[in-house]
């Protein structure tokens, strides 16, 4: 206990604006040299401004410093968080528009195609059209395109239906 006592004799006397400045860093922080923030413990605070403990510990129980610094660090918390969400629904926007895009342009190739299998249907009488795998590929490239192009607006796809006997049987009972 003597050490103790001799410490806060060569103790600082704490002045109402270190006080200040001492809250001020342990409530919002301190950038090191990477710019990310620490935050110092009461203990580490004593030692940089060279004042007494208790007194320290008094003004910061009583003010409820720690109290203050969670509410800070949730509302630091809650920007963060807020500002992913934004960017999360800025790529997705994105995401989606490209989609768009792809599915139109998936179904003008498929529309073409057909226009250019139509006309050499009439310049040609021999012509006997497109075999139907070749239809039938193109009528799914359509429906991939139309099930791309739904999403990317919200609208459901498809709607499953999943059925299932939920009876509990006789011997797990037993």
């Amino acid at each position: 206990m003597e050490q103790s006592d001799n410490e806060e004799a060569k103790s600082l006397k704490l002045t109402e604006a270190m006080k200040e400045d001492i809250r001020r860093e342990f409530i919002h922080g301190d950038a090191d040299e990477n710019g990310a923030f620490q935050y110092p413990s009461i203990d580490s605070l004593v030692q940089k401004y060279g004042v007494a403990r208790t007194t320290l510990y008094r003004y910061a129980s009583k003010e409820d410093w720690q109290g203050q610094r969670n509410h800070v660090q949730t509302e630091i918390d809650e920007r963060i968080r807020s500002k992913r969400l934004k960017d999360y629904v800025d790529h997705s926007n994105r995401l989606d528009d490209n989609a768009l895009r792809l599915a139109q342009s998936l179904m003008a190739k498929v529309a073409r195609k057909i226009r250019d299998d139509e006309a050499q249907l009439q310049a040609d009488p021999d012509y006997e059209g497109m075999s139907a795998g070749v239809m039938d590929r193109l009528a799914s490239v359509v429906g991939q395109a139309q099930k791309i192009g739904k999403l990317a607006l919200g609208e459901a796809q498809e709607i499953s239906k999943v059925s299932a006997n939920v009876a509990i049987p006789e011997s797990f009972r037993e």
